[in-house]
């Protein structure tokens, strides 16, 4: 079985919408809800944002449900000005990157870097490196940061979902679409809900779950 996984709320309701499966016919489990789909051999796990949720939901999917293959999908920013809002991501690197003190250290150590698996979708999709942490890029000076150590995307949740699939020997692959990119904004600019990276986050999420169903997962099932 192959575990697809989404992080947020506005992604699940997507992935409902798109498979036309209603909420009170999926079940709980300690991270979020669920479906199975036997057809496609698949289940659909939503797990909650950020990196704690991310390793506990993975690790715990892994333990009951036996997946032979965990997939992230979602929406993320940009942080490489050669990548465009709504490119789609298959990345074969996923890096946390609030594993040390910035000002003291370097950004990314080996321990927290994870391969990721591309099979399948090694044609056709742009690549990179993944950055996770907990702490979304909002501010500038962060996607500066993530821009001069060689990062293509950021999340919240890829490098967690890396790491325990890695310590459990199991493939793990993220397929991210970029729905915005941080702004040189004031920080009252960026605690705007109105301002453009939020709006691009809420407005584009949707339509980039539909095309990875549509266009990635087809090409794996």
């Amino acid at each position: 079985m192959k575990a697809v996984c989404l992080a947020a709320e506005l992604e699940w309701s997507a992935l409902l919408k798109y498979y036309n499966v209603e909420e009170n016919s999926c079940s709980g489990y300690p991270y979020g809800r669920y479906f199975l789909m036997k057809e496609k051999d698949t289940g659909f796990f939503l797990t909650g944002k950020r990196k704690s949720n991310a390793a506990g939901a993975c690790q715990y999917i892994i333990d009951h449900f036996g997946p032979d293959r965990v997939i992230l999908i979602g929406s993320c920013a940009g942080i490489d000005p050669a990548y465009n809002v709504m490119d789609i991501v298959v990345p074969d690197l996923a890096v946390q990157t609030d594993t040390t003190v910035w000002e003291l250290d370097r950004l990314i150590r080996e321990e927290f870097t994870s391969r990721l698996s591309r099979e399948g979708l090694e044609s056709g999709f742009k690549t990179g490196t993944a950055a996770s942490s907990d702490k979304a890029v909002v501010m500038w000076e962060d996607c500066i940061r993530l821009r001069e150590n060689g990062i293509t995307i950021a999340d919240t949740e890829s490098a967690a979902f890396a790491y325990v699939c890695r310590l459990n020997g199991l493939d793990c692959t993220v397929i991210r679409g970029i729905s915005d990119f941080p702004h040189e904004f004031t920080p009252e600019e960026a605690a705007d809900t109105g301002n453009a990276q939020i709006q691009g986050y809420l407005r584009n999420t949707p339509v980039i779950i539909e095309r990875i169903l549509r266009e990635c997962l087809e090409k794996i099932y």
